[in-house]
């Protein structure tokens, strides 16, 4: 009559014949795909710290660990009723936390977060995994502009640099050729020394 009696595993069992019933639940464990396939398309599209958006696809593993609190809450339709919203909420609640360069790198919080929230209705979660992002257009034209502005930068630098060492260079010459005409004065200024009257006449 609606009240759930008892909980059976595999193999032989009976029931009451017109007063019970019996609801088949696989609790073996199961991939839960949010991507884009042929029957539906359930990627998640998620907005960051900054706002800008990120087309997600997911999966989720997971296996029923207490049947029975899971149909109490949600019968047997507890795939569209829980794990696929719940998980969206999640991702999206995780996701909000952080900007577009550092969510990539917090696929273990996600995880967590979605493995305690499931495990209160008996569900075990043993991964989560980003498969694919997708970045707004807006975001891939940020990203471009700025590989561009870094790439100028460096440009200018490497050309500062090279004036530097030009000039580096120049002054190394001047100070070179001024040592050469200060001998080549010492030189002179010996010889002439040397040059006296006798030893013209001479």
């Amino acid at each position: 009559f609606g009240k759930i009696t008892r909980v059976d595993e595999e193999g032989l069992h009976f029931k009451v014949p017109f007063m019970q019933s019996k609801t088949f639940m696989e609790i073996r464990e199961k991939t839960y795909i949010f991507a884009k396939t042929e029957e539906m398309d359930t990627t998640m599209e998620v907005s960051t710290k900054v706002m800008q958006s990120i087309k997600i696809e997911l999966t989720v593993q997971a296996s029923i660990a207490d049947p029975e609190k899971l149909y109490k809450a949600f019968n047997t339709k507890y795939e569209q009723r829980f794990i696929r919203p719940r998980a969206k909420e999640v991702v999206q609640a995780t996701i909000a936390k952080y900007t577009i360069e550092e969510f990539v790198s917090k696929s273990d919080i996600i995880n967590a977060d979605i493995a305690d929230d499931f495990l209160s209705y008996g569900l075990v979660v043993s991964n989560v995994s980003i498969v694919n992002h997708d970045f707004s257009d807006e975001y891939e034209r940020a990203i471009e502009q700025k590989k561009i502005a870094e790439q100028a930068v460096e440009r200018a630098k490497a050309e500062q640099q090279k004036v530097l060492i030009e000039y580096e260079n120049k002054v190394k010459i001047a100070e070179l050729e001024l040592k050469e005409k200060e001998i080549r004065a010492k030189a002179n200024a010996v010889e002439s020394q040397s040059l006296s009257k006798q030893l013209l006449q001479k």
